[in-house]
């Protein structure tokens, strides 16, 4: 049977995820293209908290040398009310990125990794040429990152 998780929160983040919330931590998004996961904040505790889980977890999983993240928050006011701290947090796991990037490829083309033309790009649906484009951009970043 499958959980929550594995249901809603996409592979290469749900295992820090769980973690952050089993800890407390009130994630409210997050997207594996991307790498990041978005919670909120109440105080620097918070911050402080959030930074040792992750060493904690990403050093256990991953080893030192894989545990890359940064996390920043940042306070919004929407039409006079200031919202709760937004808490980011950046993670570097380029191995699961770059894994996760490729089958999303695979998915939207539906031909493997092998290069589209323009003319077939331009023949898909928007949004999944948006989509697709948006992968393209992330792993070319990606391969500029890690000559």
């Amino acid at each position: 049977m499958t959980d929550w998780y594995d249901k809603n929160i996409e592979a290469p983040l749900r295992g820090i995820v769980r973690h952050l919330r089993d800890n407390g931590i009130n994630t409210v998004i997050s997207c594996a293209h991307e790498m990041y996961i978005k919670c909120h904040s109440s105080s620097q505790y918070t911050i402080d908290t959030i930074a040792d889980l992750l060493l904690d977890y990403m050093t256990k999983t991953y080893g030192k040398e894989w545990a890359n993240f940064d996390v920043e928050t940042r306070c919004e006011a929407h039409f006079g009310r200031v919202s709760y701290p937004l808490i980011e947090i950046r993670l570097y796991l380029i191995r699961e990125q770059r894994a996760y990037l490729l089958k999303e490829k695979r998915r939207l083309t539906k031909k493997g990794v092998k290069q589209m033309t323009p003319k077939q790009i331009r023949g898909l649906p928007r949004e999944t040429r948006e989509r697709l484009l948006r992968v393209n951009k992330l792993l070319r970043e990606m391969e500029e990152v890690t000559k």
